[in-house]
């Protein structure tokens, strides 16, 4: 099934004959390109060890490195708001020897940091898109919340005594918090944990009354019993979640915030060598061995065109920049 590829190909082969056109200089690049791999690659993710991103990287490194007939490593490097692990791949030869693993913290740091010293867009050859990961609103199972209805009322009943935790400061459940915060007309803070373990010790803990948390750390406490997930801020509801409504299906139309993962490369990349990445991740992600370890996770794969994927990046930093704008987080950053 790599109905994903032909497109990939057409894009790439007339990207090709443009800069063939434009600069003789690109056969050296092409040659390199024929023989390309002749040495491991690395995958850069920019969050600790342990997290989604680093599990989806090292699901995809072993049937990525085989497709590639090379072999692929993992190379985590945390903090930041994962902006040092950007600067390394944008800084990185376009060899395609460095990718990285991104989410779409990716995009929202172009809103949340505007003094980066890389063009998130245009620094990057974009390679495909991975995975959607569904973001829920929790509260602990014996809450008095049980509809999002009832989070609206009780905060509007006392504004300001209600907060939520998220996995940190620009991640995308803190996007959605303040847009459900501007939507809804409520008065909620947000309590940034350092990822989504603490968040939700606190939550278990009664610390805090409501997290939003993206559904693979989550599940396991809604399956159990301990935690009640009320509504989803994804534009869909989520395979492993069929009961429970989007925020859009609760009343609010249109309310659409979720995570991604998409896979990047320097700018520069020979477009055959994005072209052999592209299909080496498709071919990884429609494995049945691989797609059963990302939804294990709670994760949903996808896939893209380098071109689709270029298109959604512009158009998701462009929903950070208004959803930012409107819930003004930029004010009481």
């Amino acid at each position: 099934m790599h109905h994903t590829s032909t497109p990939a190909r057409t894009i790439a082969l007339l990207f090709g004959a443009l800069l063939a056109i434009a600069t003789p200089a690109v056969s050296g690049q092409a040659s390199a390109a024929e023989n390309w791999p002749t040495r491991p690659i690395k995958i850069i993710v920019p969050f600790a060890a342990g997290g989604a991103v680093d599990l989806v990287a090292r699901f995809l490194q072993t049937d990525m490195g085989k497709a590639l007939a090379t072999t692929m490593f993992v190379e985590d490097r945390g903090g930041g708001a994962g902006v040092p692990a950007s600067e390394e791949l944008i800084n990185s030869p376009p060899d395609g020897y460095t990718v990285a693993l991104v989410s779409s913290n990716y995009a929202s740091n172009a809103v949340m940091q505007p003094h980066l010293s890389y063009d998130p867009i245009k620094d990057i050859t974009p390679i495909s898109m991975t995975v959607i990961n569904t973001v829920l609103i929790l509260v602990p199972a014996d809450s008095s919340i049980h509809t999002l209805a009832d989070l609206v009322a009780q905060a509007k009943a006392k504004p300001g005594a209600l907060s939520y935790g998220t996995p940190g400061v620009g991640t995308a459940m803190n996007f959605a918090g303040e847009l459900l915060r501007s939507r809804a007309h409520i008065n909620i803070t947000q309590v940034p944990y350092r990822g989504a373990a603490p968040a939700l010790n606190d939550l278990l803990g009664h610390q805090i009354p409501i997290a939003i948390m993206g559904i693979g750390p989550s599940l396991p406490y809604i399956k159990s019993g301990k935690l009640r997930a009320i509504a989803i801020t994804t534009d869909k509801r989520s395979k492993f979640l069929p009961d429970v409504p989007t925020v859009a299906e609760a009343g609010y139309p249109g309310f659409s915030s979720g995570e991604w993962f998409a896979m990047i490369a320097p700018k520069g990349l020979a477009p055959d060598i994005t072209v052999k990445l592209h299909d080496a991740v498709v071919t990884a992600i429609e494995s049945p061995d691989v797609k059963a370890k990302i939804e294990s996770i709670g994760l949903e794969t996808t896939s893209s065109t380098p071109q689709q994927l270029h298109d959604f990046m512009v158009s998701e930093t462009e929903r950070f920049r208004r959803t930012a704008s409107e819930a003004k987080m930029l004010d009481h950053k």
